[in-house]
């Protein structure tokens, strides 16, 4: 996935998260993958529920799990997004934080 992919996605839901927020009538979102997560036997455990959608509470723990597949290598990619109070979004990939 390109650096492009990347931001696009963070935008998005970026963008979904502030509409979360300003729109009290939603109670949830979900976010459908293109395609359904492919997750090794023993990944299961370490990964948690491979589905293909999350879902964002932000009434709950603020930090959620994200799960992107890398088309060109073939795994998958980990990123935790952090919602803070003023509606920023960071992301926390290999380099660590940085914001949406």
């Amino acid at each position: 996935m390109s650096e492009v992919e990347n931001e696009e996605i963070a935008m998005n839901i970026k963008n979904l998260v502030r509409l979360f927020l300003e729109d009290k009538e939603i109670s949830r979102i979900y976010i459908k993958f293109k395609e359904p997560l492919k997750i090794r036997r023993e990944d299961y455990e370490m990964l948690g529920k491979p589905d293909q959608s999350e879902k964002i509470y932000p009434d709950e723990d603020r930090y959620e799990d994200w799960f992107f597949r890398d088309s060109k290598k073939k795994k998958l990619k980990i990123y935790y997004f952090k919602y803070c109070e003023d509606g920023d979004v960071f992301i926390k990939d290999i380099q660590g934080w940085k914001e949406a």
